[in-house]
């Protein structure tokens, strides 16, 4: 009767086991994009602020990261603009 009470302890930590196996192998496969570097990560003399206008000229954002083609910006008012 012992070996009844401890039986779904056993497959929870068995699935467990199994979901951490998993987890951890579609990792290694396929690691996480690499981040944008860190502004101290570059040299200063490629530092720049970007500036993104719309066609009137008016000042939409100010960015530390270059844009690139297809980036999105979705403004406050919920205006979406691309590149």
């Amino acid at each position: 009767m012992d070996a009844l009470k401890h039986k779904p302890v056993i497959i929870f930590f068995a699935v467990l086991l199994a979901v951490m196996a998993a987890a951890y192998l579609l990792h290694s496969f396929n690691p996480p994009q690499r981040l944008p570097q860190r502004i101290d990560e570059i040299d200063n003399d490629s530092a720049f602020n970007y500036i993104i206008r719309d066609q009137q000229g008016k000042m939409l954002l100010m960015a530390g990261l270059q844009v690139q083609v297809n980036d999105e910006f979705i403004t406050e008012d919920n205006l979406r603009y691309s590149s």
